[in-house]
């Protein structure tokens, strides 16, 4: 919808939001909705829909118009999206958003009725520990999977976006090898070679000696 058609107010007046409403209908318009939802870490959901807009629906139902909420989702994730790019940029952690991308065309799923989408989001923390810098930092990073579920309901249409926290959270460390930890783990692996070399010469120089010994008796033998 165009800027004369933004009802922020549910209070506004019916019948203008109606007018409204009918008008950008006919000429086909569409919503962007963008911005952040503060939601938080326990299971819920946040939605859109037209349970505020009641008497308005009643309207255009009775007119014989039906609302069309088919939708695309550009992209949807969670978490403060600075953060989120200072762990790709910083450590190489890949996220994958399976929500963007989304298309639902409400004639493909539906023939008569309004639609009812629900979407579940799966969603893992992950966290980086930075002790590479004097005052260490904390990244908080989210990944999720998501499933849907599309459905036909003769009630107001809605698009659901139903979401759980899983309580298993990933934690990285990020921090530097210290030099004397460094030198350990080197002697010991110099160690480790010299050890299984050693032993791969004894074993060669008994079997040499073996097959020695086995040349002289058949020698004393002729």
């Amino acid at each position: 919808m165009d800027d004369g058609a933004d009802f922020q107010n549910a209070n506004q007046n019916p019948e203008d939001i109606y007018a409204e409403t009918l008008k950008a209908m006919d000429a086909e318009e569409g919503c962007l909705v963008e911005g952040t939802v503060i939601i938080n870490k326990v299971p819920g959901n946040f939605h859109l829909s037209t349970h505020a807009f009641g008497q308005v629906v009643y309207m255009i139902y009775s007119n014989g118009r039906q609302l069309d909420f088919s939708h695309t989702i550009n992209h949807l994730s969670f978490g403060n999206d600075t953060q989120m790019k200072q762990i790709m940029s910083r450590f190489g952690e890949k996220f994958v958003f399976d929500m963007d991308g989304t298309h639902v065309q409400q004639q493909t799923y539906i023939y008569q009725g309004q639609i009812l989408a629900n979407y579940y989001l799966d969603i893992n923390q992950v966290d980086f520990f930075d002790k590479t810098e004097p005052v260490y930092k904390l990244y908080e990073g989210f990944k999720y999977r998501a499933s849907k579920s599309i459905l036909a309901t003769m009630s107001a249409p809605a698009i659901f976006f139903r979401y759980e926290l899983s309580p298993i959270k990933v934690k990285y460390d990020i921090s530097f090898t210290q030099w004397n930890q460094y030198l350990i783990e080197l002697c010991a692996i110099v160690g480790g070679l010299f050890t299984v070399a050693g032993i791969v010469e004894s074993v060669l120089r008994n079997g040499i000696g073996l097959f020695s010994m086995g040349d002289s008796d058949k020698n004393r033998m002729q």
